[in-house]
């Protein structure tokens, strides 16, 4: 109701997009009236990518996406301005970026002016958005994909992603592809490869094939989830349990994570392609792009960098560190301060 896909893959909404405003102009031309509750809805996503869109139209990458289209599939726009902007044409919306407007008036004759969202948080069914002088921080506390086979979900319960604007300091892995290589597929919707706790390198639900998964997390808030910085918690389906909260300042994030039960656990955190990495036991400092992050921590091993990949678009593959380290204990902190290149 609140506007979040509900497949948990933000790739896929300027997709369905296309697909709902086919058949909302259709109806329109028809004499049809939707239910004011369609409408709604539609305006609500809107809302929400409003949320999570970075400066140059991109998006972090959550779950799957594919950049399947119906509409303009040659324009090199950002699919989620271009389609976005033609429904709040068509809505009576405001617009989700300037100059991506050839789509909105072919379909509905006008574009509308385009906002930016303000900073601040909100608290999704299934995400925790904060905007903050520059930073896009999204915490993932929502289910695994869409029940009940979870389709084109990644097992990330309890993930973080942080861009400063369109640099990605702590990222997703990607989709890579569905069926070209399953190795890496399989890699890339792992825990292990999403900044969150993982239990001996194992995944939070059991893959079946390309796309389902069986023995699915639970996620819940401890508390009151409806209010930023709240705790929450993801139950393995083989017993471990995990708490996360996170908090956002203007330049800073911090994550407090707690193991209620399990053993071997380890912190990761995904870094975009390029990304140099210096390390300095439990500090490590990361530069990309414009950008520098400072990762700090207590209640860790010290850091180490991992060989992994990142899957910028799909079908591509992009080699990409990524920190990990072990937790010394059963809790542990860690303070990502984040700023321009001097």
């Amino acid at each position: 109701e609140d506007g979040v896909h509900l497949e948990q893959s933000f790739g896929y909404l300027p997709l369905v997009w296309d697909l709902l405003l086919l058949a909302s102009l259709a109806a329109a031309a028809a004499g049809t009236r939707l239910l004011s509750a369609a409408h709604d809805r539609m305006r609500a996503s809107l809302e929400f990518a409003r949320l999570v869109r970075l400066p140059g139209g991109g998006w972090p990458r959550v779950g799957d996406e594919d950049h399947g289209h119906v509409l303009y599939g040659g324009d090199t726009a950002s699919r989620l301005d271009l389609v976005g902007n033609a429904l709040a044409a068509h809505l009576g919306a405001d617009a989700l970026g300037a100059g991506a407007d050839g789509l909105a008036r072919l379909l509905c004759g006008a574009a509308r002016e385009a906002r930016q969202a303000a900073d601040g948080a909100r608290v999704f069914g299934g995400y925790t958005v904060w905007r903050a002088r520059g930073l896009v921080v999204t915490f993932d506390h929502g289910p695994l994909g869409l029940a009940p086979l979870a389709a084109h979900g990644h097992a990330d319960a309890l993930a973080v992603t942080v861009h400063r604007g369109d640099d990605a300091i702590v990222t997703d892995p990607g989709t890579f592809a569905y069926h070209a290589d399953r190795e890496s597929r399989d890699r890339c919707r792992s825990t292990p490869a999403h900044a969150t706790l993982s239990f001996g390198g194992r995944s939070q639900a059991r893959m079946r094939g390309p796309f389902l998964w069986e023995g699915m997390p639970r996620v819940r808030a401890v508390g009151d989830g409806r209010v930023e910085g709240a705790w929450w918690e993801c139950r393995w389906a083989s017993g471990e349990r995990h708490r996360r909260r996170v908090s956002v300042e203007a330049g800073a994030v911090t994550l407090e994570d707690r193991v209620m039960r399990g053993s071997n656990a380890a912190l990761s955190f995904p870094l975009a392609p390029g990304a140099q990495v210096t390390l300095e036991g439990t500090r490590a400092r990361v530069r990309i792009g414009g950008s520098v992050a400072v990762f700090e921590s207590e209640g860790l091993e010290p850091w180490r960098v991992e060989s992994a990949e990142v899957a910028p678009r799909y079908g591509v593959r992009v080699a990409a560190p990524r920190l990990a380290a072990a937790l010394a204990g059963d809790t542990c902190r860690t303070i990502i301060t984040i700023g321009a290149t001097s």
